[in-house]
């Protein structure tokens, strides 16, 4: 049988081993551009001299670089693939399927509402009324029919035309944007009930997360599904030492460590003291006292989470279809990822490759990610992870975000 690593007599196939896609225990590892780059280069050369000249303003060296984009995407949509099976990679249309083995499904965005008082001439139908904010003009839709009953006036229900959290303070609904014969009036005494935009990746996978805990069946568990149903709490992360001696990050025997964002305080520790197991002690640096049924009173102890400034800096390759939108948009993929972690999670510049890597219709055509490194500080961000205390939360915006780029390809 022929090898099949030669192609005619005499050829050898050069060896694919420095740019092959790779998975492993630790997960899949895929090339840079750079890397695919250079290895075409070193052949290319290999066939026709190491003096060939094969920068970018020669036309061997764009074809060149033409062939290895083309490899380098097909081995970023491999990367993609691999990526989609898990909630905590995958984006988009790929995380909202995965997550069904949940049972729960990304949530859609929702739009303002609002009480509004109709007055007018009994008896008279307004057929798809629409009024307006008298100061932003925004268009807010009544029912399809509303008629005004004997009362001269009637309240129905306004919706917002556009998605997400549009406010209308007491008052500020009052001009009529369809006019009806003995349609006299409209305002509304309170304010909109704000909606919602689509949730965010982010945002789903910490749903995800927490999900997991719904139809636990430890006490543990329980006690953090708990805390998650209470007003305002919005992540909570347990520590526990079950064994006999204090553990390295400080949490007693026999105890467990609590830290909750957000929520009132009261709340947090009558839901500790409600679910947690007896004879298990509590620790944190938030102290709330709670008196059970029989008057006695017992000290509750909880955390909240201290935050910690992150830092990223990106290094691109990019080309003309390259402007400031796509550099926003990956900021602001990766500040959200990030947001979205826990308290006491150890983040891994590695992960967020797949986040920076926008999909062609947002721009991921227009750049190439050189590297991306991490860090507590504005000017030391040299880091490939970063390991936080249990108590520690990332913190960032897309200000912490910086993006260098030069031209290349």
């Amino acid at each position: 049988m022929a090898d099949n690593t030669t192609l005619g007599v005499g050829f050898v196939l050069p060896d694919t081993t420095d740019i092959a896609l790779n998975v492993d225990i630790t997960g899949i590892h895929a090339p840079t551009f750079e890397m695919v780059l250079a290895w075409y280069q070193s052949r290319y050369r290999e066939i026709y001299g190491t003096d060939i000249v094969l920068d970018n303003a020669t036309k061997d060296g764009q074809w060149i670089a033409v062939q290895a984009r083309a490899y380098y995407d097909v081995v970023s949509a491999a990367v993609g693939v691999y990526n989609a099976f898990s909630p905590s990679t995958a984006q988009g249309v790929g995380l909202s399927s995965v997550v069904k083995i949940n049972g729960i499904a990304r949530a859609v965005a929702t739009r303002s509402t609002c009480d509004v008082t109709i007055t007018g001439d009994a008896g008279v139908v307004i057929t798809n009324g629409a009024i307006r904010h008298n100061v932003t003009n925004m268009v807010w839709s009544l029912p399809a029919q509303v008629t005004i009953p004997l009362e001269g006036f009637i309240v129905v229900t306004a919706t917002c035309s556009e998605e997400g959290a549009i406010t209308a303070t007491p008052g500020s609904l009052t001009v009529i944007n369809t006019p009806t014969r003995g349609w006299a009036g409209v305002i509304n005494a309170t304010a909109a009930t704000l909606g919602k935009p689509i949730e965010t990746d982010g945002q789903l996978r910490q749903r995800q997360a927490q999900s997991t805990m719904i139809a636990s069946k430890s006490i543990l568990q329980g006690m953090v599904g708990a805390l998650e149903s209470i007003t305002g709490v919005a992540e909570v992360s347990v520590y526990e030492n079950d064994t006999a001696t204090r553990a390295l990050n400080g949490v007693p025997s026999h105890s467990v460590a609590l830290v909750i964002d957000g929520g009132d305080a009261q709340a947090i520790a009558e839901t500790i003291a409600n679910t947690k197991g007896m004879g298990v002690g509590t620790y944190g640096d938030v102290t709330e006292p709670v008196t059970d049924s029989a008057g006695q009173t017992r000290i509750v102890h909880f955390s909240r989470p201290e935050r910690v400034a992150i830092y990223v800096a990106i290094a691109i390759t990019i080309n003309q279809k390259w402007n400031s939108t796509i550099g926003l948009s990956i900021q602001n993929a990766v500040a959200e990822a990030i947001s979205a972690y826990p308290a006491g999670t150890t983040l891994y510049a590695s992960r967020l490759y797949p986040v920076a890597s926008l999909s062609a219709d947002k721009g991921g055509e227009a750049y190439v990610i050189n590297s991306i490194l991490l860090g507590t500080s504005e000017n030391a961000i040299t880091q490939q992870q970063i390991a936080l205390t249990y108590k520690q939360k990332p913190a960032i915006d897309i200000s912490q975000v910086s993006i260098t780029t030069e031209i290349g390809f």
